[in-house]
């Protein structure tokens, strides 16, 4: 489980402390925490990436959310991760049954650049949390985990919470849009539920940007 994690994530979020891309060699490391699965990604991984405990600042109740990092399984490169937060519809939308509203699609949001951390996105545009000119935080009415389950995803490996090592980075988008398919491919074995439309997108990617639009 990751609550202290998430928890310092806020705090420095709330600050607009927000990680940027380093010059430093490498950037970071995935960590491991108390409970961690064994054996490849799955829905035993659900409790481990689920925040438990109330996040500081936070005084109204937020639908329940995941988060963590997971790795893009580049060869070689053991620590290039992707950093997520994802947030559901409803309760339990996210981690129904495979075939239970798998009509149903996610929403992934990736903030431009690309080499923005997509918390900008979160906490500022249209996720369920936003940071006021104060630095107080309240709740959006309009977050767009209100349309549907949501990923928010920190890309490419080294910005914001994504981790990179010394020679992990990426030199172009071709291999940025390798490292978001070998990601997706491992959160989508993460809740049961895997939706129609995120099947598809999997199917029609590219090594490359991925700039399709996928209906149902």
């Amino acid at each position: 489980m990751l609550p202290l994690r998430l928890s310092r994530v806020f705090v420095w979020a709330s600050l607009l402390v927000l990680v940027q891309c380093q010059e430093n060699p490498g950037v970071g490391y995935p960590h491991d925490y108390p409970g961690k699965p064994k054996g490849p990604f799955s829905p035993a991984w659900q409790n481990y990436f689920e925040v438990t405990e109330p996040l500081p600042n936070v005084t109204w109740s937020l639908p329940r959310n995941f988060a963590g990092n997971i790795p893009v399984d580049r060869p070689g490169h053991p620590n290039d991760t992707l950093f997520f937060w994802a947030f559901e519809k409803e309760q339990g939308s996210l981690t129904a049954q495979e075939f239970e509203r798998s009509d149903e699609p996610w929403g992934i949001w990736l903030n431009g650049g690309p080499g923005s951390s997509s918390l900008l996105g979160l906490l500022f545009e249209n996720g369920p949390i936003h940071v006021a000119a104060n630095y107080s935080l309240y709740s959006n009415p309009y977050g767009w985990d209100n349309l549907a389950d949501y990923v928010w995803v920190d890309q490419p490996v080294g910005v914001g919470f994504a981790t990179a090592d010394n020679t992990g980075f990426v030199a172009d988008e071709d291999q940025m849009g390798e490292d978001f398919f070998g990601f997706v491919a491992n959160l989508v074995e993460a809740p049961a539920k895997k939706p129609r439309a995120l099947q598809k997108a999997l199917k029609m990617a590219r090594p490359r940007f991925i700039g399709y639009a996928v209906t149902t």
